[in-house]
Order: structure tokens, then sequence, then C-alpha cells
């Protein structure tokens, strides 16, 4: 801009709304309701008013949950765009929500947005903490061309002192994501609230114009200028039209002040700058200090870290696929449960919101969170359950003994798997059943391993009966399935016989190595475990250890000890003990008690002197045909005011890393180029990270450990936190009269030392493997095949009490399912995705007129992919738009798959 063009500022109106932070979500909804009842008041005098909602619909139906009687207002004012709300439906963590919740959320807000009138086509995220990579491709998917931000663009560079001083940016600039689709950005380089609240007097108004205007420097590019009106939870300026008008008066010719939106702006600036091309930014945004980031919240309370993954899992690789098979592979016979899905994936976003997943609240706000992760669970896991048992009971019976029984192993993702098998057959004590044999859908025998055994009283639940006890002996059975079907099943057949049951084999050996085909583990008397890759030659003596260091930070960000050293506990012997071993599974447990200090001595500035014993057990596991070494444990943990971390020991001497990202996988350098301007340089990742030197490659998956280190130490280590534990959401906050420290107890929140037993899992993968496989492994790694049990006899498992006690009228009743309806084969298989490809969703369309089949590209490459089990096909795009018309498809339908992008098919 140069000095002589008019200056034009738009004001936007609007709060950011958490809907649970400092206070819980009960709290704020009440302040919410304060907030929109006196915003419609504005407009009883000032019709004109425009108010920004926030971009999430979320706090339109906690609104309406207590003012039901206000919709048709609201409806009104959003449908003429006074009230600018959408497109998301929570302002949800984009490093702690997988690339499917995203969707969902975009999806979900969206369509309420629209039920109210009018989504606003601009995606605006204004205190994420970083922004993904591929958000550029999401909004362009969803018909966005604009994005307005706050966090995650900040550079810094040193003055004459040394110091660090941040470096002025233009606000405005094109945003990439790695497959080229860009956005037209805003970056918010003063806050969202750099117009808070104007005063009503005149002349301190127009000195705090004139002072922002100061603030917003040479950042913007154009002569327009952005001023956000409000900040969390403010509700909206009542006088703020009248100053604005009294502004206006004072402005030079030319020059105007008016109530805008986001939108406006934007489109405003990117007309201008269509003559002068803008910056052109890829990749993802997490740039900043520590504060600007806070890459603290990727292992904050790392217990609702697990449950998001579980929840996404159960949804997304589990459930959806599950039903879209079994709605398909019946004619419609088996309902989609489109409504119970929806409600679920609500549920989970509500928790995604980023001061809820980020682990950052109150304690309050985070026993709600658990609970609601937990409601999902109850829920999802019932869900999952009812699914196979609704395929159990419309397989085909015909010719089949009623004595014997049905073992359904199932696969809901779309390729096929040949991996062990464990589940549990249960059979009733009234048969008197001796033993059993195992038969493939061909009849064939099958070895199996004996897990163990229990006997117990099991209820049988039915919807006609009132709930009766079965007693059972239940046999948990281990076995190898070939070739299970892409998004398809086999049933195996349990058959009585007189051989009796095999025994558990025994859990002891003097030697504590394990081997498959693919890897050899040793564990030396001392604890300490070796890994040798049999195919690559690849090897490390020394597998892992534990790291222990002081952590004076809160809940967004870590803060190391000044001149503390962290704890290496590699030098703790553990107890080892085998677990289990067979020719399909090996165990081996180590157990370890660590003394650490009990707390940080903030008076000492030191950590304590008393120890504490946290004790920490892992199980590692080897399966037949699976080149990946399991390592499952937990943290029983008893100190505070620290961060416990695992080493794994890569032994891969470079300086580069690869790790998941959602709908992509991005590379980093070990060594930041300014390493004094953050105290803590994790990085996020979604489920793995890789490390190569071109010839041996090791990975290691993740199951709710976002957060890694790539260290610089001598095993060219990756670092990934199992616990940390502080005590407030901030760790100090500044009286501003006084200028010193003065914590408050609203920031307190004594359970964030995760005082607690919290598990932890990962996997060690190593050797040569691509972006797309190795999240194909991950995600079955995630996602064992399922098994579900029945009786040939229908019945048997679904008897109860007699509605008449003591009484010889006493009969059971039933809801058969027709026989025309039970002739499903005991093999089949649905939709399968070839090499390529990373698998990520395979749904029911939002408007229930046929199935979604979706992927992406994670490699720097294009890739050629084969689609097959399907009539017709057709593209669409992530908001489910159709782009052309249905084809039909003979055989498979192939198409290829330009590098990092996402591809959306319609499929019937």
């Amino acid at each position: 801009m140069t000095e002589k063009e008019p200056r034009i500022f738009h004001v936007v109106s609007h709060t950011h709304w958490d809907r649970e932070w400092y206070q819980s979500f009960e709290v704020f909804r009440l302040r919410l309701v304060d907030l929109v009842d006196r915003l419609l008041s504005i407009y009883d005098e000032y019709p004109d008013f425009i108010f920004h909602l926030d971009a999430q619909t979320v706090c339109l139906e906690d609104y309406l949950e207590i003012r039901p009687q206000n919709r048709a207002r609201l409806q009104e004012l959003i449908e003429t765009r006074r009230i600018i709300v959408g497109p998301w439906y929570v302002q949800n963590d984009f490093f702690l929500s997988s690339g499917e919740s995203t969707v969902r959320n975009l999806l979900i807000g969206s369509e309420i947005a629209e039920g109210f009138g009018a989504c606003e086509p601009l995606g605006y995220t204004p205190d994420q903490f970083g922004l993904i990579s591929q958000l550029p491709q999401l909004y362009r998917q969803f018909g966005f061309d604009y994005t307005v931000f706050a966090r995650g663009y900040r550079t810094y560079e040193k003055n004459p002192k040394g110091e660090y001083i941040p470096v002025v940016r233009n606000s405005e600039f094109d945003w990439a994501s790695p497959d080229g689709s860009a956005v037209h950005a805003v970056y918010l380089s003063t806050w969202y609230n750099n117009a808070q609240r104007f005063s009503a007097d005149p002349d301190r108004a127009y000195q705090y114009l004139e002072h922002i205007d100061g603030l917003l420097d040479s950042a913007p590019t154009t002569q327009h200028r952005l001023l956000m009106n409000g900040v969390d939870h403010l509700e909206a300026q009542e006088d703020l039209l009248p100053i604005l008008e009294q502004l206006q008066s004072r402005l030079k010719e030319g020059e105007s002040i008016a109530p805008s939106t986001l939108l406006d702006y934007a489109k405003a600036t990117q007309e201008i700058l269509k003559d002068r091309p803008p910056d052109r930014v890829e990749g993802e945004l997490r740039l900043g200090r520590d504060l600007e980031i806070l890459q603290g919240t990727l292992s904050s309370r790392r217990y609702l870290k697990i449950l998001n993954v579980r929840c996404q899992t159960l949804l997304e690789l589990q459930l959806e696929p599950l039903y879209a098979s079994l709605a398909r592979l019946t004619g419609g016979k088996v309902a989609y449960p489109s409504d119970t899905l929806r409600y679920l994936w609500k549920e989970m976003m509500k928790n995604q919101a980023h001061d809820s997943i980020c682990g950052c609240s109150t304690d309050r706000v985070h026993q709600d969170d658990e609970n609601r992760f937990l409601r999902v669970l109850d829920c999802a896991e019932d869900l999952l359950r009812r699914g196979l048992q609704e395929l159990l009971r419309r397989v085909s019976r015909e010719g089949l003994d009623e004595s014997g029984f049905l073992l359904a192993v199932v696969n809901p993702l779309p390729f096929p798997r040949s991996e062990p098998v464990t589940a549990t057959v249960r059979l009733p004590l009234a048969d008197q059943i001796q033993g059993f044999d195992l038969l493939d859908p061909d009849g064939r025998k099958v070895a199996y391993e004996t897990v163990g055994t229990v006997r117990q009283y099991r209820m049988n639940v039915s919807p006609l009966n009132s709930p009766g006890l079965i007693a059972l002996e239940e046999v948990a059975v281990r076995f190898a399935a070939p070739d299970i079907p892409a998004s398809g099943y086999a049933v195996y057949r349990v058959v009585p016989a007189s051989t009796p049951l095999l025994a558990a084999p025994p859990r002891t050996d003097p030697a504590t190595v394990m081997e498959n085909e693919f890897l050899s583990v040793t564990v030396a008397e001392s604890g300490v475990v070796s890994l040798h890759d049999l195919k690559s030659g690849w090897k490390t003596d020394n597998l892992f250890s534990f790291e222990d260091s002081a952590d004076m930070g809160d809940s967004y960000c870590f803060i190391p000890e000044p001149e503390g050293r962290p704890f290496d506990l590699s030098g703790v012997k553990p107890a080892v003990e085998w677990v289990e071993k067979t020719a399909l599974r090996q165990c081996i447990r180590l157990e370890y008690k660590f003394g650490l200090p009990s707390e940080f001595d903030r008076a000492a500035n030191q950590r304590s002197t008393e120890r504490v014993e946290t004790r920490v057990s892992i199980e590692l596991s080897l399966q037949a045909g699976k080149a990946l070494l399991d390592l499952s444990g937990w943290v029983a943990n008893a100190s505070k005011d620290h961060r416990l971390r695992i080493w794994v020991h890569t032994g891969i001497d470079t300086d580069r890393n690869t790790s998941s990202q959602p709908f992509d996988s991005v590379e980093r350098n070990r060594f930041p180029e300014q390493p004094d301007l953050k105290q803590d340089w994790t990085h996020p990742n979604d489920g793995w990270v890789s490390v190569s030197d071109g010839k041996h490659q090791v990975s290691v998956l993740t199951d709710g450990m976002y957060d890694y280190e790539h260290l610089p130490d001598a095993r060219h280590s990756l670092a990934f936190t199992c616990v940390r534990a502080t005590g407030r959401i901030l760790a100090v906050e500044f009286d501003l009269t006084t200028k010193e420290a003065s914590p408050s107890p609203e920031w307190a929140c004594p359970e964030n030392q995760c005082l607690r037993t919290i598990p932890f899992h990962l996997a060690i993968r190593p050797g040569r493997i691509s972006n797309a496989g190795l999240i194909r492994e991950q995600q079955c790694w995630m996602t064992p095949l399922l098994t579900g049990f029945d009786s040939v006899d229908s019945h048997k498992f679904l008897e109860g009490r007699p509605c008449l006690q003591d009484s010889e009228l006493t009969e059971m009743f039933y809801r058969d399912i027709p026989p025309s309806e039970t002739n499903l084969p005991h093999r089949a298989q649905g939709v399968a995705l070839s090499e390529g490809a990373a698998f990520s969703a395979y749904k029911r369309t939002e408007k229930q007129d046929g199935y979604v089949l979706r992927m992406y590209n994670p490699s720097s490459d294009a890739a050629s992919i084969a689609v097959s089990g399907m009539e017709s096909v057709r593209e669409m795009t992530l908001a489910e738009v159709p782009l052309g018309e249905a084809r039909s498809v003979e055989r498979e339908y192939e198409r290829g798959v330009p590098a990092k992008r996402i591809v959306t098919l319609g499929i019937e």
C-alpha cells in the first residue's frame, strides 16, 4: 500500500466461543444464552447490525436447547447474513483430530448452517494451535476460496542485541496444500481482538483506531484494514454502529470505516491483489514460539487422546465400513444406522474442540470430556456387536447341525488380509461339549491354539424376553485366518467333537528370545532389548529406554528445568517374564520400578529430593506373519511436574524424518534453524513416524501418542511422551498493575498431574515401505480382524426368563428373520481398493442416496489405483458434490491419483 491510498476499515463484530475451558460447559452455556439474547435485542434498534458467531454451529444447538422459541428469529437473521454462521460444527484441533473427523466437522457444520438459511463459505480458524498442510485442499473441495486464521505464521529474527523480534509478514497471501490446491489466506497478525471494544468517547475511539492502524504497520498488503471487534466470550458491542458513524466523520476524504464480514474483507483484498500476485506459502503452518503454537498440548492429559483415537477408530475403520458392506451385501435389509452414527460423530467432535482435546481446561471440563468419550464408546461398541450379530443371523444355515456354532471373521477394511485371529468360543455348559473342531468356510479343519478358558454366567438379553442367565465355558482361541476378503468376511464353523479341549500352553521358557519369519527379538538378563530385521539386516542392540525430566510448564507448554538434567532410566533393571509363547504369538513382559522426584520444588527451583515409585509395565509381542514388534504398556504415575518419555533407538543416521498428518505425510528436519527460539521441539504425528538413510528404514507406529522428537543423540532416537504431568492450565499469570506473578486458583488443575495409570502403545516396523503401505499397516495394527460368535440354533443365546414364573405356562418369544433373508454365503467380498493410495472412509452418503469410498495419495509422486466391488462410480468432492455423471463398472475402476490428492468416489 502506498501513502496515497485511502484506508478502508472493515469492522467485524464477533465472539470466539470456547464451549468449555476455564469454566465448565454449562456455565459457559449460560453466558452464551446471555450473549445471544442481548445480540437479538441489538437488532431491535439496529436492524442492519452484523455479527460473526465464531463459525461453529454447535453454538446454535447449545443456545436453542435453552431458548427453542428463538429459532425462527435466528433463522431470519442468518438467512439475511446479519448473523454469520458456519462452516464448522466445532473449532477443532487439527493435529489431534483425524482427517475424517475434520471432514465430518465441515459436513455437519455446513449442513446445520444451511438448515438455518446460509453457511459462510470461508474457513475461519482463529485459535487452533497450528494448521495442517491439507487444510487448503479441504477448503477448496468444500467450495471455499478464503481462510482467516491467527496462529502458525509468525517468524522471528534476531536484532543487534541478539534478541528475537517478530518479522513483519504480509497478512494476505496464497496458502497451498501439497497437491497445489490454494486459498486466499488472511493472517490476523494483531490477533482476533485488535479492536476488542471501542470507547463511546469520540476522541478516545479515534485515538484507539489510529493506534490499531499503527499496530498493523505494513502487514496489510492493500489499503484495507481488518478490525476484529470482540474476543473470547465477549458479547456484541451494542453501541458499535453509532461509534463507527462518529469515526467516519473524522476520517480523511476517501477513507471509510463500516461494519463488514470476514468474507467481504477477503474478497476485497483478493480483488486488488489479482494484478500483483501475493506471496505463496505451502504446507503446514506451525511457525512461532512455544506460547504461539502450544505444542505441549499434544501430550497433555494423554488419557483423553487415547480415548479419542479409540472413538475415531471405531467410527472410521470399523462401524462405517462394516455397516456399508452389510447394507450393500443384503440389499438394504440390514439398515445403515445413519442417525446413530451422526449422533456419535457429533458427540465425539464436541470433545475435539481445541480447549477440550488439547487437555488445557479445568479438571471439571475434562471429567465431562472423559465421560463423553466413554458414552460414545458404550454406544459404538454395542453398535459394532449388533452389526456382527446381524451378519451371523443372515448367514445361510442350510445343511448345518443345530448343535454347532458359527464364528465370523470380519475385515472392515477395503483390502484382503491374512493374520492371526483371537476369538471367544462360547459353549453352554448344558450342552456338555467336551471339545470341538474348527472348520473353515470350505469345511476344512483349522488348527487353533487355546489361549485360555473360563467358566461363568453370562446374561442373555432379548427385546422379547426378560434377561436370563446362561452358564458358559468361554474358550479363547487363536488361529491363522488367511485371505479374509476386502470389506468382507469368512464364516468358520465350530463343531462339537469328542476330542477334549486343548490346554493353554505353558508360559515359561529359559531363553527370552522371540522370532518369526521377519524379526528376531532378544531380551538380555539386564532387560535390554535387541531387535534384528531378518530381511534387511538392520539391527539395534538397545531398542528403547526411558527418560524422565522436570516440567515447569503447564497444560499448554513443556518447560524444562533450566539447569536440570533429565533422568536417564536406562540403568534400571526390569523384571522379565514370559506372557505367552505359541506358534502364532510370542509375548514377554518387562516391569520397571522408577524412583522419581515427587514434584518440582518451586521455592527451591529444583526437583524435589523426595522420591516416589512410578511403575511401568511393557509387553513386547510378535505375531506370526507380521513384520511388527508391538510394544503395549502402562505407566502408574506417582510423580508430579514431569515428563516421562520412551526413546526408540533407531540407529538410522539421518537428519530427516517423515511423520503422518491428516491426509498427508510431512518431512521435517531434526535440527531447527533457530534452536534457541523455543524450549520444546516436539512435532505432531497422527499414526506413525519414519526415518531412513536410503538403505535402511525404521518406522514407529503410534496409538494416541501424538508428539515425537527426533533427537540429536548418538543412537538417533525418536522420543514419544508416555506421561506429561503439570498442575496448572497456565503456569503463571501477571498482575497488570504490579507486573508480579499472581497465580489464580481458577487456572489450577491438579488432575492434570495425571496421578493415574495411563496406557501407551506403539510398534516398531523395520524395513523399506511406502507411505501408503505404512498407513495400511498402521490401520491393520489399530483394527484387528473382527470376530462374532453365534449358535447355528439362532435361539440359543436369546432365551431369557419367561413372563410367568413358577408356572408350566412358560414360553420364550423370538423375532426370526425370514428364511429368504438368511442366505448370505459363508465367504463374501465387498468393495476393494488396490495398493497405491491410503484408505480414509467407506460410508453412506449424507443424502442417503449411495455410498462413499474415500482415499488419498500420501506420496510426493502420482499413483495409480483400482477399485472393484461396485456397479457404478462417479467422482465427488469432499462435500459429496458429484463431479460429472455416474459410469458403470464391469470389473474395476482405474484412475490415477496425483501426489497428495484426496479422492472421493460415489459408488453403487
